[in-house]
């Protein structure tokens, strides 16, 4: 008896397989003609003008008695409330909703807590920001307009700004508006 080498075995059966396609394989492609693909417009994806919406952000809350201190942080700001800072206990809330924006709200529960009798403190950390940028910008605090808060000093060192308040409202960090003066005099 004569055996068949390996090698042609393997050929005729790769051949053999190559014949009888692969249409009854279980990989072979669907014969659906409703998965087939729109040629009018090959090749060609359209994108949203518009990007994506900013998911996360950074969020945070406290509950504080009458006499209790406490210090929260909510993204890149955190408030520092002092001993004796309230008046009747109350939960505050910072969000900041855009990681990327250096702004942040506040609730304060009950609204009549929002009246401080020492002053809270209201920490932007601007770190990730270049130094030179920093030494332009200060606090704004939205009181039917962004005022500049009247209270605030910046540590160089760390980047961070500190603003003295006695009430809460939205805040961002912005640069310096610059007060155009004219000579009138003539000199």
């Amino acid at each position: 008896m004569r055996r068949t080498p390996a090698h042609v075995t393997l050929f005729i059966a790769a051949l053999a397989a190559a014949l009888t396609g692969c249409s009854r394989m279980p990989t072979a492609p669907s014969a659906n003609t409703t998965l087939t693909r729109d040629n009018s417009n090959p090749g060609i994806l359209q994108m949203p003008d518009t990007p994506p919406p900013v998911e996360g952000g950074f969020s945070n809350a406290i509950t504080l008695g009458v006499g209790d201190e406490g210090t929260i942080v909510a993204g890149n700001f955190s408030l520092v409330i002092h001993k004796n800072s309230l008046k009747m206990p109350a939960t505050i809330r910072i969000d900041q909703p855009d990681l990327n924006v250096m702004q942040a709200t506040f609730e304060i529960t009950p609204p009549e807590a929002n009246d401080f009798q020492v002053p809270v403190e209201l920490l932007a950390n601007c770190s990730n920001d270049l130094s030179a940028k920093v030494k332009e910008e200060t606090v704004f605090l939205w009181d039917g307009d962004w005022l500049e808060a009247s209270s605030v000093s910046l540590d160089h060192n760390s980047q961070i700004f500190t603003a003295k308040v006695h009430n809460l409202s939205n805040a961002k960090v912005d640069l310096l508006q610059k007060i155009d003066t004219i000579n009138h005099g003539g000199n």
